[in-house]
C-alpha cells in the first residue's frame, strides 16, 4: 500500500476535532500535532471564526491598504536601483552540443537579488560577443555602479592593473569593474 501524505488541511482539522473532543490542553494538542502554541491559537481562532472554512490556508499577500504593501509604482523603483547596483560577469565553462561544437555561456547577473539579467550562448569566448551581450543589457536594464567579473579573457588581462579592453569600456561608461585579488 503507497504511502499517503496527509496536507496542512487535514491535520488542521484532526486538530480542531481532538480541541472539540475537549480531552487535551492546546498546549498539549500542539504537542501532539507538532506545532507551536501560537498557530494552535490561530487555528483554533479561524475555526470559531470561519467555521469549516478555516482548515484552508489562507493567502500571505498583503491585503489593499494595509501598511506592509507596497504600491507597484515604487516597488518597481527599488528594484531598478537594486539592479543599477553591482552586477557579476562570467564566462561559466564551456559544454559539448550534440553537433561536437562547445558552447560559452556568458551570464550577467544582478548581485542584489541574484536576478539573471542575461545568458547569451557563444561559440567560443568572444571580445566582440561580450561587447554586442553587454549593450544589449545596457539598453534593457540601464548602467550598473559595478561589475564583478572573474580574471579570465575577455574581463582581465595580464596589461597594466589587469585591464582588458573590455573593463576599459566599462570604465569610460562609468562601470567600476572588480576583479578578484591575485594570490601572490
Amino acid at each position: 500500500m503507497p504511502w499517503r501524505g496527509v496536507t496542512v488541511s487535514e491535520q488542521r482539522q484532526r486538530f480542531l476535532e481532538d480541541y472539540q473532543l475537549n480531552y487535551y490542553s492546546v498546549t498539549e494538542l500542539a504537542e501532539r500535532f507538532g506545532i507551536s502554541r501560537t498557530t494552535a491559537d490561530k487555528w483554533i481562532n479561524r475555526f470559531e471564526e470561519h467555521g469549516q472554512s478555516g482548515f484552508h490556508e489562507y493567502s500571505r499577500r498583503p491585503h489593499p491598504g494595509c501598511p506592509k504593501s507596497i504600491p507597484q509604482g515604487p516597488n518597481d523603483i527599488c528594484l531598478h536601483l537594486r539592479r543599477r547596483h553591482r552586477w557579476a560577469a562570467d564566462y561559466k565553462g564551456q559544454f559539448r552540443l550534440k553537433n561536437g561544437g562547445y558552447c560559452f555561456p556568458l551570464t550577467v547577473s544582478d548581485l542584489s537579488s541574484r536576478y539573471m539579467l542575461g545568458c547569451d550562448a557563444h561559440p567560443a569566448i568572444s571580445l566582440e560577443k561580450s561587447f554586442k551581450h553587454f549593450r544589449q543589457l545596457f539598453s534593457a536594464d540601464g548602467l550598473p555602479n559595478r561589475i564583478l567579473m572573474d580574471n579570465g579573457v575577455p574581463f582581465a588581462s595580464n596589461a597594466l592593473a589587469r585591464l582588458s579592453q573590455l573593463s576599459v569600456w566599462f570604465i569610460k561608461l562609468g562601470i567600476y569593474p572588480e576583479l578578484p585579488v591575485l594570490a601572490d
